[in-house]
């Protein structure tokens, strides 16, 4: 949380456990737990495609599939003309 992360993550649907937690923006309160997931999840788009730090903090949970995508190759596959990611722009 709080970070400029360097790669997306996705976990696979029903492949993985993930947990995602934010600070409550007290300093003696512990982090809150706002998700518990096994459909899927995206992690670190709004550092990747934005510059904007991420929000929450994931954790992988149990043994898990996930995908990722470097923070440079996803910005060079969304500026390509014709590319499917410009729909998350």
């Amino acid at each position: 949380m709080g970070m400029l992360e360097q790669a997306m993550y996705i976990a696979v649907p029903k492949y993985s456990k993930v947990s995602e937690t934010v600070d409550v923006g007290s300093s003696c309160g512990a982090e809150q737990e706002v998700s518990l997931n096994r459909l899927g999840f995206i992690s670190g788009l709004e550092s990747v495609l934005y510059d904007e730090p991420s929000r929450s903090t994931c954790r992988v949970l149990a043994e898990s599939r996930l995908l990722f995508l470097k923070r440079s190759e996803l910005q060079a596959l969304a500026a390509r003309p014709r590319a499917v990611p410009r729909g998350l722009r």
